[in-house]
């Protein structure tokens, strides 16, 4: 027997499905949801550090046909609207949303946090290619033949 909650078990629990059903309402109505507050409307405050969020997400995207953004607790804070679209990198969670207070869905209005979620993976995705090609070049170098490209084999072969 596993120690873990399973998603398929989890997400048919009935704490689950008012958690799931409150958080489908907030996002029909606002697009968005804070957790504590659906903690608070669902009245399960006692369930607060163990609730599988990534499983609630996951339901929630599934079912909708949607993507939600990690947010942080400044974003449902009173703030501008001027404030959000020029630096909306202070507005959302980092990592993979597990210190996230809420959630947005992406809709045209949560276009610019979109787009910085697309330059910060496209950052990210830059640098696993650049860390790549520094372990191939050292592999070449080193004349590690798993590290260099098969292209590269290639024409050290014909070379000698």
């Amino acid at each position: 027997m596993s120690k873990y909650l399973r998603y398929e078990k989890c997400i048919s629990s009935p704490g689950y499905v008012k958690i799931l059903h409150a958080c489908r309402d907030e996002l029909a109505k606002h697009g968005r949801f804070e957790k504590d507050d659906i903690i608070e409307r669902v009245e399960m405050k006692y369930l607060d550090g163990d609730i599988r969020w990534d499983y609630v997400i996951k339901w929630l995207e599934e079912k909708l046909e949607t993507k939600l953004i990690a947010m942080s607790g400044a974003y449902f804070r009173r703030h501008k609207r001027d404030q959000e679209i020029h630096v909306p990198a202070k507005f959302m969670a980092a990592g993979n949303g597990r210190k996230a207070v809420g959630f947005v869905s992406v809709t045209k209005e949560s276009g610019h946090f979109v787009l910085h979620k697309l330059k910060v993976d496209r950052a990210k995705i830059h640098g696993l290619v650049r860390g790549f090609k520094n372990v191939r070049s050292i592999g070449a170098e080193a004349k590690i033949p798993e590290l260099v490209s098969a292209k590269q084999r290639q024409i050290s072969n014909e070379a000698a």
